[in-house]
């Protein structure tokens, strides 16, 4: 279907608009083509899906909202540069909410013992200096120190998602940064 023909089906109403997104939503070219776009940028196969179908929106709206819509290049290279639009805002967005959080729970964490490796003796010394943070606070930590995922965590120990457990961890890591810098011994004990 040639992109003038699409344009006047996407205009001439519903019926039209939904022959032109069966079309190209049942194009295995289109689809390998925005597949591959974007899947460079590090689109997983739910990412693609979810773009692919917001680019062929985007496509129908754009047409819908000019009268008179045209394009330079092929559908295909359109849409293409459509998904890797969306993709890459997208992209910005979750790394802006993630530097943001980052940001309202950023923490030195190189005066932390590194719990993953600690061998048995301190293991039983850092476990009394927990007990001073309370039980939650161990928990927590002790779960992260193994190696447990933070939805994990937050499903073991009831918590309402891995965000409240991540503040938790990094409260419960403050306290402890706290407690260690006023016992300065237990600390370089723990470190050495």
């Amino acid at each position: 279907m040639e992109a003038n023909e699409m344009f006047d089906l996407i205009r001439s109403g519903t019926a039209g608009r939904e022959k032109v997104a069966r079309h190209l939503y049942d194009d295995a070219k289109l689809k390998n083509g925005v597949r591959k776009v974007i899947g460079k940028l590090g689109a997983n196969e739910e990412e693609f899906n979810e773009i692919f179908n917001y680019a062929l929106v985007q496509l129908i709206k754009n047409v819908l909202r000019d009268g008179s819509f045209t394009i330079k290049t092929n559908v295909n290279s359109y849409i293409f540069g459509i998904a890797r639009n969306l993709f890459l805002q997208k992209k910005r967005a979750r790394k802006t909410a993630t530097a943001e959080l980052e940001d309202d729970i950023r923490v030195d964490e190189s005066a932390f013992v590194d719990l993953k490796i600690i061998n048995e003796e301190k293991r039983d010394l850092l476990s009394k200096v927990l007990d001073n943070l309370g039980l939650k606070c161990r928990e927590v930590l002790m779960y992260w120190a193994s190696g447990y995922k933070m939805a994990e965590i937050a499903k073991l120990l009831n918590y309402s998602s891995d965000v409240v457990v991540r503040r938790k961890k990094m409260n419960c890591l403050n306290e402890l940064s706290v407690y260690l810098d006023a016992n300065t011994h237990l600390k370089m004990m723990l470190a050495s």
